[in-house]
């Protein structure tokens, strides 16, 4: 399947979705969008990281903030030596940590190549596959250890464009999370079978529905966090594996009061390798969210 971009102006499958408009077309000044949830929930202000050891410093002196991608992996061998170079590129402020979770395929080998050559480069070998919460509870954990600023979310497969790291360390600089998102200006996918994106775009309506989120890609894992804010949530206490883990986390950032910016991108299915996804991690989601439910109205969060 092509391209897909719906809206006026193109052949429209659902009425009410629009296309995205080009970037920059019509934009006369900045009308940042602030997405929070959760609107009962208290705002409460984020603290300040302390400096690290591991803290870099300007040629004036002045500390620089550092960004580690959290890249989880699995069988990503096609993938991952393309991948970091591209990443690394986007800003001298960015580290990448690879989460491999013994890979069959020799991921784990070709990541520690990569660190070999590049001290950016930070990898975390896992003994089998968890799934990709757990990696990305390890790898969240493990870029707070390394002393990250702010860290992204990403997939290994260029399904997230990595020349959005830009736009996106510009726009953390004044929110707590800059989200990625695939729904915000219509549906921006491409190269996805109509059916995988009607499940994906009414199953994020559901959580919304069932939450209260109010982020428009609730399942969505490419995303740029404050330390402060991870901190304040405790990655350790999200428990899903699946698309459920980014249902949750959208949950404790709303919950924290945080500040969140939605930028819109185009997904783009993966070109090499093989898809994880399965009906067991959508059944997930659906489950999270119905849990998420019960447990703000009964208190227990």
């Amino acid at each position: 399947m092509g391209n897909l971009r719906w809206g006026r102006g193109r052949r429209s499958y659902w009425p009410s979705l629009r296309a995205p408009r080009p970037r920059g077309a019509g934009k006369l000044e900045e009308r940042p969008r602030v997405r929070t949830s959760a609107a009962t929930a208290p705002r409460r202000a984020l603290t300040l990281a302390a400096r690290t050891p591991n803290s870099r410093l300007s040629a004036r002196g002045a500390r620089l903030s550092r960004c580690i991608v959290v890249v989880p992996t699995y069988n990503e061998a096609e993938n991952l030596p393309l991948l970091v170079p591209e990443v690394l590129a986007q800003d001298p402020r960015i580290e990448l940590l690879v989460v491999d979770d013994d890979s069959p395929d020799g991921t784990g080998k070709r990541a520690d190549d990569l660190a070999l050559a590049d001290p950016r480069v930070h990898v975390l070998h896992r003994p089998h596959k968890q799934g990709l919460g757990p990696a990305y509870r390890a790898g969240i954990a493990r870029a707070l250890e390394l002393g990250a600023d702010w860290v992204v979310q990403m997939d290994a497969d260029f399904s997230h464009p990595p020349a959005m790291l830009v736009e996106m360390l510009a726009e953390i600089e004044r929110y707590d999370v800059v989200s990625g998102s695939r729904y915000i200006d219509g549906i921006t996918v491409v190269n996805w079978p109509i059916e995988r994106i009607l499940i994906s775009y009414f199953g994020n309506a559901y959580v919304r529905r069932v939450t209260g989120l109010a982020v428009t890609d609730t399942t969505g894992g490419f995303r740029c966090m404050r330390r402060e804010l991870l901190e304040r949530i405790g990655i350790e206490r999200i428990r899903a594996n699946g698309y459920g883990f980014q249902i949750e986390l959208n949950h404790g950032c709303a919950r924290a009061g945080a500040r969140v910016k939605e930028i819109p991108f185009f997904f783009s299915d993966r070109r090499r390798g093989i898809s994880k996804l399965s009906w067991q991690i959508g059944f997930e989601a659906i489950w999270i969210a119905m849990r998420l439910r019960v447990a703000d109205a009964l208190g227990w969060l």
